[in-house]
């Protein structure tokens, strides 16, 4: 079940309850805002259990993080320096993750 602070991120963030349950981040676009959540960081990725994240294994915390922090990066940058994008379907195709975020995402 989700707590009141969970039920305020799923708002945010147009997740399921199971996505907001293993999330690590979000960009919350109105306020312009990468968001960490405590929830999904609990796992700890080591060499014989990697944390998969957009196809790249993560053998630590910090390598997690890193990629964490800069696919929400592409988020941000795609919402402030494309303004005009965020008008068509192809940029809110799947939250956010249309043509234009998987093109800057690789």
């Amino acid at each position: 079940m989700l707590s009141k602070s969970d039920s305020a991120v799923r708002n945010v963030t147009n997740l399921s309850e199971t996505a907001v349950l293993n999330a690590v981040a979000g960009f919350e676009p109105d306020s312009n805002t990468l968001i960490f959540f405590k929830k999904g960081w609990q796992r700890k990725p080591s060499l014989r259990r990697p944390v998969q994240a957009d196809g790249v294994y993560c053998l630590s915390k910090l390598e997690w993080l890193v990629h964490s922090l800069g696919h929400e990066m592409v988020h941000c940058i795609v919402h402030n320096a494309c303004p005009k994008a965020r008008e068509y379907d192809a940029y809110k195709t799947d939250n956010g993750h249309g043509p234009i975020f998987m093109r800057l995402n690789k």
